[in-house]
């Protein structure tokens, strides 16, 4: 028997194969009829959040404690006013956020993430660390990288601050 030297190749096992179009018409159709009578959570999740600004405004309330509106203008740099002014707005309304009158400043307002809206610093940690990962540029305050390593404690502590918090700002 003559020896090759040629490498037969070998054909891929169908698991190896994509999947045909016919494939993920049917997966999609399929987990579009499971989920047609609930919300897919990813959907929810960018609804709630919506847009860069959304969870920037959450990161300087979460990290910086900025609360006051011209503390988040000034932390963000280059919002617009009328974009700031929407998005805590929309923040209330979604339940991320509560608005209080300022008792220094009767025509001010305060801003205090709720439990819902701190129980996103888990995502933004994440979303830090990617960005850290795949962005030479990226880098991030130590009072912030402090954080983001207790973030479960953090998350505790800050629970409990900002319900004393809103608890002081009801009663004026």
């Amino acid at each position: 028997m003559p020896h090759s030297t040629e490498h037969s190749k070998q054909q891929p096992t169908a698991s190896e194969q994509p999947f045909s179009n016919k494939q993920v018409t049917e997966a999609i159709s399929a987990t579009r009829a499971e989920m047609a009578e609930v919300r897919c959570p990813v959907r929810f999740s960018m609804e709630m959040i919506g847009d860069k600004w959304t969870l920037l405004i959450i990161r300087d309330m979460v990290l910086f404690q900025a609360c006051r509106y011209g503390e988040l203008q000034q932390s963000l740099g280059d919002i617009s006013t009328n974009i700031l002014a929407n998005r805590l707005k929309q923040l209330v309304e979604k339940g991320l956020i509560e608005k209080f009158k300022d008792p220094d400043d009767g025509k001010s307002a305060i801003y205090l993430l709720t439990n819902k809206g701190l129980d996103l610093l888990p995502v933004l940690g994440h979303l830090i660390r990617w960005g850290i990962q795949y962005d030479e540029h990226s880098a991030l305050p130590t009072q912030a990288q402090d954080i983001l390593k207790n973030s479960q404690d953090f998350l505790t502590e800050r629970k409990v601050y900002l319900t004393q918090q809103r608890a002081r700002l009801q009663k004026k």
